[in-house]
């Protein structure tokens, strides 16, 4: 019996490696009759991709043929199939079954011909845009279309919804088709809808959501020629649409309108004034730093650091002064933007201040010193205040700073583990204010075949945080968000990493299972707007599905439109997901990236 088993096997395999590499339509139809011989579903599908990559008479007249199969499965395969083929009679077909009465083969169909952008029309695509079961594959279908009449039909998709507050579960729905909509839209060159929607949008009569959106296009083409009506909306009646005005302004670097900005950034709502004085730092003019200059002195600690982030941008060394007494602020969140903007001016007065604040740091604060350090000189001499003292007195004279493709990788690694503190992945954790962000989508169920961690992913995710959590010092702070299409916090606010919470927070976490989808950027969101957070962990292995952002270029923004302000560390940890997004995060904020598997 076991030698039978075993040959069986031998011959599944044999047939499934002669299946992956047919090299004429003979020898692929061959391999699709050996599998159907076989029975084995999986092998047939495979095959039927296979079928379909030649272009003779015979391929199109078989596939139709598997439209009308039993199984499920193997329809959607011959569907999958002709796209693959993407020849005209394929198409007809393709279209042929979109028009029929099968509703899940249709919309399999429609898929595959706004894949192909082919096989259809506008006129036929634009009564869909209203059907949510339709929407996403005929705005697809649109898009991939192109030109200016395309762009018009997607952007007039667009509907005004509440509120988050005051959704519906029908707003929801039609806040996702808005999402997806904007998602293409974005992607078009701006050369010819730019144009039409500074005609179009920005008029007494146009709706405020129709403004809203025309403003998210541009701001993210940057589009130059739209800097003279930000301008005009920087004095808006809805601070939505100042804030805006001011984004887009620094998109394009209008310093011809820093007059504007500065006037903003007195404006009674943060949200605007953080806008402008973030826009300010994309230009660098007279009236740009005597604004900057005076919000140094506010109250409010936001705009104290959004001050500091967009002085530093400047790289000038006569600013060193007063970055240099934001070291000793108040705030932690203007002493870290301080740190990184003392550390990106290239001279010897900014290595003495910061290594002046080595012995007056610790944590997470000393992290960012080191670290600043590291990439200002392109050395790396530890992390004592008397080694760097030693090493600056032996090099200052004559020191020549590297260039910035020389200096110290910004993903620096982290200190590795120690006895003391805490550790995760391998790495030491730094900070007394910690929240870990972990994925529970329904991939997570899958398994993980790093060289060092093996089995379920989540079960490996859930070990390696409990690990983390009980290693922490007592006087750390932790919280934990789970996520999947929404988020699952254990607490609404960091808590003390006592023998009660310790426990408390491992049932949390063992509790938890593997369902929905994976949303990235609003656990990340939820954890950035928390004034005591100073470090997230970023655990994910998936890309970003649902979520007020799904776009990889729209969470970066957003994160860092947040986060100039916060200053909070992002360390992200892959387990097979999207490496590129991954490692920007961690890049672009302070954070290491572990790859996993």
């Amino acid at each position: 019996m076991r030698a039978l088993t075993f040959l069986l096997l031998l011959a599944g395999l044999s047939l499934q490696a002669q299946v992956q590499t047919p090299a004429t339509f003979a020898e692929a139809l061959a391999q699709l009759q050996a599998a159907e011989a076989a029975g084995d579903v999986q092998l047939i599908r495979t095959a039927l991709y296979q079928v379909g990559r030649f272009k003779d008479a015979a391929v199109v007249e078989l596939l139709a043929g598997y439209l009308t199969h039993a199984d499920t499965n193997l329809r959607y395969a011959a569907i999958n199939a002709l796209q693959t083929n993407a020849s005209d009679d394929a198409v007809a077909v393709l279209r042929a079954t979109w028009l029929g009465n099968d509703a899940t083969l249709s919309s399999q169909a429609l898929r595959c011909l706004s894949i192909l952008g082919r096989g259809y029309s506008l006129e036929e695509m634009l009564p869909l845009l209203s059907e949510t079961a339709s929407h996403r594959y005929a705005a697809d279908a649109i898009a991939a279309l192109g030109g200016l009449e395309s762009f018009q039909a997607l952007f007039a998709s667009l509907v005004p919804v509440p509120p988050i507050e005051l959704r519906s579960a029908e707003d929801k729905a039609a806040q996702g088709r808005n999402s997806h909509g904007l998602k293409l839209l974005k992607a078009y060159q701006p050369t010819e809808p730019a144009p039409w929607l500074l005609e179009s949008c920005f008029t007494k009569k146009s709706p405020i959501y129709i403004t809203e959106n025309g403003l998210t296009l541009l701001i993210h083409w940057k589009w130059a020629d739209a800097a003279e009506t930000a301008a005009g909306y920087t004095k808006a009646k809805l601070p939505g649409l100042r804030a805006a005005g001011c984004e887009l302004l620094g998109e394009v670097g209008a310093a011809e309108f820093d007059a504007e900005l500065a006037k903003c950034t007195k404006d009674k709502d943060p949200s605007v004034a953080l806008a402008a004085g973030r826009a300010l730092g994309s230009t660098d003019t007279a009236a740009a730093r005597k604004a900057l200059k005076k919000l140094l002195k506010k109250r409010e600690w936001e705009l104290r650091a959004i001050a500091v982030h967009s002085l530093g941008r400047y790289r000038d060394p006569a600013l060193l002064e007063d970055l240099s007494e934001c070291l000793d602020d108040k705030a932690w969140q203007v002493q870290v933007a301080a740190i990184k903007a003392v550390g990106n001016i290239p001279a010897p007065e900014a290595v003495e201040a910061l290594i002046a604040q080595l012995d007056k740091t610790e944590a997470r604060m000393h992290f960012e010193v080191v670290l600043a350090l590291k990439r200002l000189t392109g050395e790396d001499v530890g992390e004592a205040a008397q080694d760097w003292n030693n090493w600056w007195q032996y090099r200052k004279d004559g020191f020549v700073f590297p260039d910035e493709e020389a200096r110290v990788a910004t993903g620096a690694a982290l200190p590795p583990a120690t006895r003391e503190r805490g550790s995760y992945y391998g790495t030491e954790i730094v900070s007394n204010r910690v929240c870990f962000l972990v994925d529970i989508s329904g991939s997570m169920s899958g398994q993980l075949r790093g060289t060092e961690y093996t089995g379920i992913k989540l079960d490996v995710a859930k070990s390696e945080l409990i690990k983390a959590i009980e290693g922490l010092p007592k006087s750390a702070f932790f919280n934990i968000i789970l996520f999947d299409n929404g988020t699952q916090p254990w607490q609404g606010q960091l808590t003390r990493a006592t023998p009660a919470s310790l426990a408390d927070a491992r049932t949390f976490i063992e509790a938890c299972s593997p369902r929905g989808g994976t949303n990235i950027y609003d656990p990340l969101e939820e954890a950035l707007l928390d004034d005591t957070v100073d470090t997230i962990y970023l655990l994910t292995d998936g890309s970003p599905g649902s979520g007020k952002y799904t776009a990889a270029d729209d969470i970066l923004r957003e994160v860092a439109k947040i986060n100039a302000v916060r200053n909070i560390q992002i360390n992200t940890i892959n387990f097979a997901g999207n490496a590129q997004l991954l490692k920007a995060l961690a890049d672009q904020n302070s954070g290491v990236y572990v790859n996993i598997d």
